[in-house]
Parts: C-alpha cells; sequence; structure tokens
C-alpha cells in the first residue's frame, strides 16, 4: 500500500504552531528522532512538497510524549489553531454570513488540498446535521481522524458556530456525523 502524503505547506503551518504549543525544542528533538531520509523530507518541506503522514505522526507522537500527553491530543490542539486561525482570515467576514453546509464543506476542501489520499464528501442530513465521509483512505490512523475532527469544529468556530462531532469508521475511511449546535 502507497503511504498517504501531506502537503508541505500543511507541515511547515503546523509545525508553527506545535512549536507554539510545545516550544521549539521539543519539536527539534523529536524531529531529530527521525531517521535521516525521513527528518529531511520534514525539515525541507515546502508549499509544494509532499512529506509521509506517518513522518508528520511520528513528529507530532514524538512532541506529544515529551509534554506528557497522547499524539491525539496534541494533533487535535495543533489542528484546532492552524485551522481556526486559517478560517479567521481576511474572508472570516464572507464565512459568517454563509450557511453551515457551505462551511463544513469548507472543511472538506482544506483536507482535499492537504492530502493526495482520500476524500470527504457532506451530505446534509436535516437541519443542522450533515454526515461527513471519508472514502479511499482504509486504516486511516486514529490520530488523523481526530484531526478531521477538530478541522471540521474549528471551522465553524471560526465564525462563532459550535458542533459536536461522532464518528464510526468504515471499511474506507470513516463517517462523521456533525450537529451544529
Amino acid at each position: 500500500m502507497v503511504e498517504v502524503r501531506v502537503r508541505g505547506a500543511l507541515v511547515t503551518r503546523q509545525r508553527t504552531y506545535m512549536e507554539q504549543l510545545a516550544g521549539p525544542a521539543h519539536v527539534a528533538a523529536a524531529v531529530n528522532a527521525l531517521p535521516p531520509d525521513r527528518r529531511h523530507l520534514y525539515d525541507e518541506a515546502t508549499l509544494l512538497s509532499w512529506v509521509p503522514q506517518g513522518t508528520v505522526r511520528d513528529v507530532t507522537r514524538g512532541v506529544a510524549e515529551r509534554l506528557g500527553i497522547s499524539g491525539v491530543e496534541l494533533a487535535e490542539r495543533v489542528v484546532d489553531a492552524s485551522v481556526y486561525d486559517l478560517c479567521r482570515g481576511p474572508w472570516n467576514i464572507l464565512l459568517r454570513m454563509t450557511d453551515d453546509e457551505a462551511l463544513i464543506s469548507r472543511a472538506a476542501a482544506i483536507f482535499a488540498r492537504a492530502f493526495d489520499a482520500g476524500r470527504l464528501r457532506v451530505t446534509r442530513e436535516g437541519p443542522g446535521i450533515f454526515d461527513v465521509v471519508l472514502n479511499g483512505w482504509p486504516g486511516v490512523d486514529d490520530m488523523d481522524l481526530a484531526s478531521i475532527s477538530a478541522g471540521i469544529k474549528a471551522t465553524l468556530r471560526s465564525v462563532g458556530r459550535s458542533a459536536r462531532v461522532d464518528r464510526t469508521r468504515t471499511p474506507d475511511g470513516v463517517c462523521y456525523r456533525v450537529l451544529v449546535l
């Protein structure tokens, strides 16, 4: 199976947030613990490059271990801060006038630009209820599942809305049930 890759632009953005949350020394130590070829891919990430997602997870887990928290918890914090700030940019005023379905679809669009595998599809199931289905990424890691959920919540939070996001694994990925509160 081919390893899923993440866009270098996301890697560099999330590294910045991880350094803010954990401190540059913890991040550097986790990166230095990688084998040289993987360390190079992570350290040299650019806006246009791709980095194996396993490498990104290893760095996140390494930093989390140094902080005494789980990798899932750190990933959620990093994604929350990163996506929230991304959505708080100059066009936030337009997002505030957008309906819930368009906002959740925005999270799917961010995902599509970030990963080279899987596809998020959004379906409205009722007022304030959405299914966000990830296909094409069987065996997706729990850290990635939590990160996607955090991204959906942060997108909504950036415009003053909140949501509960539950998930159920599927043979080909996961189904998130999003309840906008």
